[in-house]
């Protein structure tokens, strides 16, 4: 095993790790001494910004540093820090302190390394003029208290996987995660917890967003412009029964955020740049064409017929040239069985299909959808199984026309959001004991199951694929693994 200065790098296959918060400061040691962290408030590719940046925070009583480094594949960024804590703890306590007291807009936890920067002579103060975020400091909602952190014990036995951050994230209960690329992801979860990382989750930024209730989705069309759906403040309602929800939006890469409400809105999908929709409890359904600046209810034939039995439309899919497909679960207590439905007309109708007879029953729930092209697409879902709920997986070739049905040996089934395919696909297998998971990757022939994660531990887990090769697995406790 090998762990660098940079990152908590792994070499080899079969390696165990035990991440704790208590452990850090003796887990990580270069040439005998121990690591310290950080503060970090900013990244930027300017060493004028960097330095006009330290000037603010010194002028708010924080001695601020810079220290150069080149990302490869990014190229030279200048962080901006300040303080030496000897716990990532200590360093949490300090940023929190300043960000609540507007001295800095935004803050990450760092280890400390790297050489700090000598200011070049004849620099004048405010270095090129341009404002690093463009907008004045402000008070920020604190996200939910923090939580004791429980140790993750994970051997990897896949290939390319690597222990990313620790103590960079929150111990939170992490409800939803995407990335738009390599480097750029999100994450939203209870709280009003919502971070940023631009280095492909080896640090993460929290985002001023003026909420503490819980975040449910998210979606970024670009680095910039993208959407968040959380539930309500205690004691809001919604209409017709639905349970209100709140929308946030962002066009400046989430440093500012507009807020509204929606009834019951669950999940936020766009098919194109500016074609956006989203579904939720009481047979809920809006849609914008003008990204996002506007949301119109979906009404009058454009519901699907069977409506009026109240539906939770879980998601939404478009393949282009007006297909698209939605899945639902009964949202009346009638218990009807999962329910998806096509469109052939870009929403103006909706036909529903006919599912596998064994896919009924109770407790039978559709999660998510996805198409990967016109003729192939990809459905998953959960069933009781005993004591414990199975995932499964309804899969078509012919655009729709016949699904088949394949039980997984796992409690959920998570595909690539790119470059993937009906052959691909991981699952998270429970153990022998509750703390106990493995989570393997389909076979690419569609046979068995690779093993990639052995895990012991009780915290929530979350998985994003981007790619059949690129993907990010965060712990409830601030853990972040990624391949």
């Amino acid at each position: 095993m090998s762990i660098s200065s940079s990152g908590q790098r792994l070499s080899g296959i079969g390696v165990i790790i035990l991440v704790s918060m208590t452990l850090l400061p003796e887990i990580f040691r270069i040439a005998g001494q121990a690591v310290g962290y950080t503060v970090q408030v900013a990244s930027v590719s300017s060493a004028a910004d960097a330095w006009a940046a330290v000037d603010r925070m010194q002028a708010a009583g924080l001695a601020g540093y810079v220290i150069r480094v080149i990302i490869p594949g990014v190229g030279t960024r200048y962080r901006i820090r300040y303080g030496s804590f000897r716990t990532a703890a200590e360093a949490r306590t300090a940023g929190e302190k300043a960000l609540g007291s507007g001295k800095i807009p935004a803050f990450v936890v760092m280890r400390e390394e790297g050489v700090r920067e000598e200011r070049p002579g004849g620099w004048q103060q405010g270095g090129s003029g341009k404002p690093l975020a463009g907008k004045p400091l402000a008070r920020t909602t604190p996200t939910a208290a923090v939580r004791p952190i429980e140790p993750l014990q994970v051997e990897i036995s896949g290939p390319g996987w690597e222990v990313l951050s620790s103590g960079a994230l929150p111990a939170v209960k992490w409800q939803a995660m995407r990335f738009i690329d390599q480097m750029t992801g999100w994450i939203a979860g209870d709280g009003g917890a919502l971070y940023r990382t631009t280095d492909g989750g080896r640090s993460w930024w929290k985002s001023r967003i003026e909420t503490s209730s819980r975040l449910i989705d998210l979606w970024f069309i670009d680095w910039n412009r993208g959407w968040v759906l959380g539930e309500a403040e205690v004691g809001a309602g919604g209409s017709q029964g639905r349970q209100s929800a709140l929308l946030f939006s962002t066009i400046d890469g989430g440093r500012t955020w507009r807020r509204g409400e929606l009834d019951g809105g669950r999940r936020v999908f766009f098919a194109t740049e500016s074609d956006g929709w989203i579904t939720g409890t009481g047979s809920l359904l809006m849609r914008t064409r003008n990204r996002g600046l506007t949301w119109t209810p979906v009404s009058g034939p454009a519901i699907p017929q069977e409506s009026q039995e109240r539906w939770r439309f879980e998601d939404i899919f478009f393949t282009g040239q007006g297909q698209g497909w939605m899945i639902g679960n009964s949202d009346d207590g009638r218990d009807q069985g999962p329910a998806l439905w096509k469109t052939t007309d870009d929403g103006a109708s909706w036909q529903r299909q006919v599912l596998p007879r064994t896919v009924g029953g109770p407790g039978a729930r559709l999660e998510r959808l996805r198409f990967f092209s016109p003729a192939e697409g990809l459905v998953t879902g959960s069933s009781d199984d005993g004591s414990q709920r199975r995932a499964f997986r309804l899969t078509t070739l012919d655009g729709g026309l016949n699904w088949s049905l394949t039980r997984m040996p796992g409690t959920s089934f998570i595909f690539p959001e790119i470059r993937g395919g009906l052959d691909s696909g991981w699952t998270l297998i429970p153990g022998d004991r509750p703390e106990q998971r493995r989570l393997a990757s389909l076979i690419e022939d569609g046979t068995g199951w690779r093993d990639e994660l052995n895990i012991r531990g009780s915290a929530g887990l979350r998985l994003f694929m981007l790619s059949p090769t690129r993907g990010w697995l965060v712990s409830d406790s601030g853990i972040v693994l990624g391949r």
